[in-house]
């Protein structure tokens, strides 16, 4: 406790203003008074993507379909629906690594 002697005459010990200022300070801040709003074009796509991803997943736990066959389909689907562009879609397969194992995958899946 602090010396009785520095206490302020309403019998505090003159902390008060301290953490009343800050707090005022915490309540002056340029938050947000309400959430985001979605604009109209985002609505479908996020439904879309969701969708997507669902059936992605349900794909993926599922195992019928190689997993590598469920990413590029969703990633076709996706392109298909303009959430990303073909150059955003293709510009992972740039690298010389992912092309080797794409083609050697894509061997393997159409080899008679």
């Amino acid at each position: 406790m602090s010396d009785p002697s520095s206490w302020t005459a309403d019998g505090g010990d003159g902390h008060e203003q301290y953490y009343l200022r800050h707090l005022q300070e915490a309540n002056n801040t340029n938050a947000p008074t309400s959430s985001p709003t979605v604009q109209p074009g985002e609505l479908w796509q996020m439904i879309y993507v969701g969708v997507v991803l669902l059936v992605m997943f349900a794909l993926l736990i599922s195992d019928k379909i190689g997993a590598d066959m469920v990413m590029l389909a969703a990633l076709t689907a996706c392109m298909a629906g303009q959430i990303i562009t073909v150059q955003q879609g293709v510009a992972g397969f740039a690298n010389v690594a992912v092309l080797t194992v794409m083609v050697s995958s894509l061997g393997h899946v159409f080899a008679f």
